[in-house]
């Protein structure tokens, strides 16, 4: 079993193989891997046996076998696996009263389970037709349940699995309901099956009303959606559960963990600096000459051996880096304008790698600029990391970057600009946008925000831990000198992105743990340096 903190976000156990189990299914993929494991020669009761035996040996192995446990079963399979729970608990001699919510259909596998399960409660609704009369149970009311699931230590949610996308309604939104508003000021835990019900397992949104889990059981493998605000929150501490599902097909996402990173070229003992890298940042303007220095410091604390930025002088002030080189553009405008583009492109070629982006401003001569820019690389073996305001030149521009090798490293607003929607579109699903901000620029894409996703050709990762105090001024700038860096220590800019993106949440991290709280942008590339150590180590 692997056991990672997730700083602010909480636990994430993973278990299995590697690496298939940090994969990330959606409700589809996993429907689509359990029927490959059906059609492998496992029934479909029988993998509901192992669900819930393993859950119930996890209820076992975590709590006292004294406490008052209840499991509230819906009419799906998901409601099948909490009362295999209920009955093997029962078999144990725990204190178990199982609730199943009255319903006009019940899936094959849950009815055959509500008939093994003895004391059975029915939660009664008037408004659902009820089809199976020969169920044997004794009928609960509202009030009834409320009194049962006050008394208990533990109660599982068992009403609604993967494969729900719409707000929980009648039956199940009262208990649901119940079941919160009981949970205000009492201390009982909640113990979610597979995932809360009221979260959708692909996006990570949250219906209303939802259930706010303790822990979340899931069955093989961590859902995408649990990994992403708000979902997040309620599913608790996450505890994926292997019952032998298979591998095949392999989902679209996969998470990003410590034991199965990509590999980075570590420094030679003799190396020099002009083995390193050499990097350029071009970005800046007379309003905003800190922003490439943030990126350059990034680049200097992942190792580069050389990190320049193009300016004007100008613009300079008391911004300064010392170990950073300045390249210098004729002009005293306050930004680059298409007239620098020649010289800029001239600079660029004695380098490794560009950043391009950071504190560039928008005034319209600057996106010409970017756009003449971004033609004139077309074709260059050099990586370039676009970001910030480059990326909204990009986006003002319409321009296609499939002709470099670029990596993007939008947040949420300016995703929002290069797919013109609205944030909300973005946030609503990330791993669409994702997938579409690759399609669409045509670069390795890392989305950032609470669970940074990176989509490229070959599917798409998440960075499934980090902290809040990463939402800092000059962060992503930080991020761009990372990822300059990894460009040039990794196999592909796959791997540079995803790596970039795992050091500069680590770096956070750290960072935020050595303050206390709140982090300058700085303290994140000086966090840097220490995880580059266990890298080169």
């Amino acid at each position: 079993m692997n056991r990672q903190l997730l700083g602010n976000f909480g636990f994430v156990h993973f278990e299995g193989a590697a690496p298939r189990r940090y994969f990330l299914p959606s409700a589809e993929e996993m429907t689509a891997l359990d029927e490959a494991t059906i059609a492998g020669g496992v029934p479909a009761s029988e993998l509901m046996e192992r669900a819930g035996t393993a859950i119930a040996n996890w209820i076992s192995n975590s709590y006292s076998r004294e406490i008052c446990i209840t499991v509230l079963c819906g009419p799906g399979n998901n409601g099948g696996d909490g009362l295999v729970v209920a009955r093997i608990l029962k078999e144990r001699g725990c204190s178990v009263i199982a609730i199943v919510v009255r319903s006009s259909r019940y899936s094959d596998e849950c009815l055959e389970q509500i008939r093994r399960v003895p004391g059975l409660c029915i939660f009664e609704d008037s408004s659902v037709e009820w089809s199976k009369r020969d169920i044997s149970g004794e009928a609960i009311s509202e009030e009834t349940l409320r009194n049962i699931i006050k008394g208990s230590d533990l109660v599982v949610d068992a009403l609604l699995g993967t494969g729900n996308k719409q707000a929980p309604r009648r039956s199940i939104e009262r208990v649901v309901t119940a079941l919160m508003e009981e949970r205000q000021g009492a201390s009982f835990d909640i113990i979610s099956v597979d995932i809360p019900t009221g979260v959708d397992a692909n996006t990570g949104c949250v219906f209303e009303p939802c259930v706010r889990a303790t822990t979340t059981l899931t069955v093989e493998y961590v859902k995408r959606g649990m990994l992403q605000y708000p979902a997040r929150a309620e599913c608790g501490d996450i505890q994926a559960i292997s019952i032998g599902i298979v591998a095949s097909p392999r989902p679209e996402y996969q998470a990003v963990q410590d034991d199965a990173l990509p590999v980075w070229r570590r420094r030679r003992a003799d190396a020099h600096k002009g083995d390193l890298g050499r990097i350029l940042v071009i970005g800046g303007c007379e309003g905003m000459p800190g922003a490439p220095l943030l990126a350059a410091l990034g680049a200097l604390r992942a190792g580069a051996g050389i990190v320049s930025r193009v300016s004007k002088r100008s613009w300079q002030g008391s911004d300064f880096l010392a170990e950073c080189m300045c390249e210098y553009v004729g002009g005293n405008e306050p930004c680059f304008t298409g007239d620098d583009v020649t010289h800029v492109l001239s600079i660029a070629e004695r380098f490794d790698a560009l950043v391009v982006g950071p504190g560039l401003g928008q005034d319209a001569a600057t996106r010409d600029f970017v756009g003449a820019l971004v033609d004139g690389l077309q074709g260059s073996q050099q990586p370039v990391i676009v970001d910030a305001d480059g990326l909204n030149a990009v986006a003002t521009a319409s321009k296609n970057l499939s002709g470099l090798r670029a990596i993007i490293s939008p947040h949420p607003g300016e995703a929002s600009r290069l797919l013109a929607c609205s944030v909300q579109s973005i946030q609503a699903d990330r791993f669409v946008a994702a997938r579409a901000l690759w399609e669409k620029i045509g670069a390795i894409s890392v989305l950032k925000g609470a669970g940074t996703i990176i989509r490229g050709a070959e599917g798409g990762r998440v960075i499934p831990f980090g902290t809040p105090y990463l939402a800092t001024p000059g962060s992503g700038d930080v991020l761009s000198g990372i990822l300059a860096v990894g460009c040039l220590r990794t196999q592909s800019l796959m791997d540079a992105a995803t790596l970039g993106a795992w050091i500069h949440a680590w770096a956070g991290l750290r960072a935020s743990q050595q303050t206390g709280g709140t982090i300058l942008a700085s303290e994140i590339a000086d966090a840097v340096s220490e995880y580059i150590g266990k890298l080169d180590g």
